[in-house]
């Protein structure tokens, strides 16, 4: 057999698996995406699921820990999805592919829609809000397994180190220097505000539904600075209003916040990562051509121009 980097499991496949480990009667399954991991809605006389299939090599204990901060935070009366276990109680069910074990969790259905344009700044108060209530209730998670706190070195210079490679010339000058600038500085005033984050708050990863915004999306929640859940919005011109919907509900250090700058370059090198190394892996190097990499060494130009040493 040849040897497969990236399968893409079959919907009718997966409804199958579905059905038989979580006893559910589903009928259909259509792939809704397929990137950094493979996104099936399954549906039939039991409900709608979304079965999100993680890609070979991912940590089956960071999974449950995922699934743990999930239900710790609905307890607190976020709005988040949460799995549901198999027959036999498990978060997480594995499946055999040709390129080895593929985790699955099957999550339950949210009915709500993506913000759609114009994004006001009622909608980025109602965000900082959530994230506030999200962080409120992570204060007091106490998972059955901890997850390791991401320093500066992981945050910047793994990041670094992972897009200098695949760079040339003046571009890969601009990220050695930048995250050279980068560690300097948040080792030099580290934020105050450490514990769990949601890791990509963006409007890409909320729904809005009937009782207000829903988060989503946690494959890059981690234990780091409070304020890098910050890094997105502080990239739209609407931070003033997330800034007084997280406020009304949890304090922020001011001094925390000049920190943001330099977390906005750790967050966009490890996005180049992601588009430079992640992405042409599973989806060829003409995706490098799609601009994406291009936008994010801009971002990286723009913040070295305006960012003090």
């Amino acid at each position: 057999m040849i040897g497969t980097i990236r399968s893409v499991p079959d919907p009718a496949a997966i409804v199958q698996e579905v059905r038989h480990r979580y006893g559910l009667d589903l009928e259909r399954g259509t792939l809704l995406r397929s990137l950094a991991n493979d996104v099936y809605l399954v549906h039939g006389p039991d409900g709608r699921y979304a079965a999100k299939v993680y890609r070979t090599g991912t940590d089956r204990e960071r999974l449950r820990w995922e699934d743990e901060l999930a239900r710790h935070a609905v307890r607190h009366g976020v709005p988040v999805p949460t799995a549901r276990p198999t027959t036999g109680g498990e978060p997480v069910l594995t499946l055999e592919a040709p390129e080895g074990p593929r985790h699955v969790v099957v999550l339950e259905w949210v009915e709500g829609t993506k913000p759609a344009p114009p994004f006001g700044e009622d909608l980025y108060r109602e965000l900082g809000d959530l994230l506030a209530r999200f962080h409120a209730a992570a204060d007091t998670f106490a998972p059955s397994a901890s997850r390791p706190v991401e320093d500066v070195d992981t945050l910047v210079g793994a990041a670094v180190a992972r897009v200098a490679d695949v760079l040339n010339g003046p571009d890969r000058a601009l990220v050695e220097d930048l995250g050279a600038r980068a560690t300097a500085a948040l080792r030099r005033r580290r934020p105050s505000d450490l514990g769990v984050c949601h890791g990509d708050v963006t409007l890409d990863n909320v729904l809005v539904t009937d009782a207000g915004l829903s988060l989503h999306d946690f494959d890059l929640a981690g234990v780091r600075w409070r304020v890098s859940d910050l890094t997105g919005v502080a990239g739209t011109e609407h931070l003033g209003a997330f800034l007084t919907g997280y406020r009304e509900v949890r304090p922020l250090p001011e001094d925390d916040l000049t920190s943001l700058g330099w977390l906005r370059a750790a967050a966009s090198l490890q996005n180049l990562g992601f588009h430079l190394v992640d992405k042409p892996a599973v989806q060829g190097s003409d995706s490098i051509g799609e601009g994406w990499a291009d936008r994010e060494l801009e971002t990286l130009r723009e913040l070295s121009r305006v960012l003090e040493a």
